[in-house]
């Protein structure tokens, strides 16, 4: 003879929502990593071809000028090379389209612009250019003393920037797991041209073969490439360069979150 099943208890229910709830974001995580990938890849690609296009207008010599001497119109060249050489460009923090700082279309990305405007002007370059996606560019309006223009995006559609020889400063690592800034750095190793550590949660990079404690002329505090290049980068997945607002909401300070450490650049594939 069939019996009735009883109905499924309280505990029963939850039990099954809580299965269902964990399932689901396993799923999610995954598809979160999929395209976390695929975005990678995406932008990996795209900072080969913006390097083989820089490539192209240096043996145009239309490179020329980029970097500079202390003084001078902050056009031309392009970027300024402080007294003692440090120069570069300062990484930009938060560069997302809801980001509410000013940084998306701020000086690094206005500069951008114009490398990207000498780029086009190699006809192959141009034509290049032009086959993009509408969605993989971004318009960035004149904001004095830059004349604007168009950069290209990122697989997470944020701008990518040009980084002149003189490299990229003010480049953070997050807090280790207890909550202290990170400290690679290890005193009286040899390091090799191009070698990257950090120090108190900053990036250096060796200017040239040293032991020497990071600190000039052998260090740079920041990110360049090895051959001392100009290069491209992209600030990865958190859409920030060099460091975050922390709890204070106030960049700038003790509580500031390193953001460098998903960044991507041209000369490291």
């Amino acid at each position: 003879m069939l019996t009735r099943r009883k109905a499924f208890t309280a505990i029963e229910l939850l039990l099954v929502i809580g299965v269902l709830v964990i399932l689901i974001a396993i799923v999610a995580w995954g598809l979160k990593g999929a395209g976390n990938a695929g975005s990678g890849k995406a932008t990996q690609t795209t900072l080969a071809n913006l390097t083989s296009m820089s490539e192209e207008l240096n043996r145009k010599n239309k490179l020329a000028g980029f970097e500079g001497p202390p003084t001078g119109d902050p056009l031309n060249p392009i970027y300024q090379i402080p007294a003692g050489g440090i120069g570069g460009e300062a990484a930009p923090t938060l560069v997302t389209a809801d980001s509410q700082n000013g940084d998306r279309f701020g000086s690094a990305v206005q500069r951008t612009a114009e490398v990207m405007r000498r780029l086009s002007s190699i006809p192959d370059n141009k034509r290049i250019l032009e086959k993009l996606p509408s969605d993989q560019l971004l318009a960035v309006p004149p904001k004095a003393p830059y004349s604007g223009g168009t950069v290209v995006l990122d697989g997470w559609k944020n701008p990518i920037i040009f980084v002149p020889a003189t490299g990229l400063s003010g480049v953070f690592a997050k807090s280790d797991s207890k909550g202290n800034p990170q400290d690679t750095y290890a005193p009286g190793q040899n390091y090799a041209r191009g070698a990257r550590v950090i120090v108190q949660g900053a990036y250096w990079t060796a200017i040239n073969s040293t032991n020497n404690a990071p600190s000039l002329p052998d260090w740079f505090q920041g990110i360049r490439s090895p051959d001392g290049r100009p290069f491209w980068a992209s600030a990865g997945p958190d859409g920030a360069f060099g460091s975050l607002p922390g709890k204070d909401r106030t960049l700038g300070t003790a509580d500031d979150i390193g953001a460098g450490d998903d960044n991507i650049y041209s000369f490291e594939h």
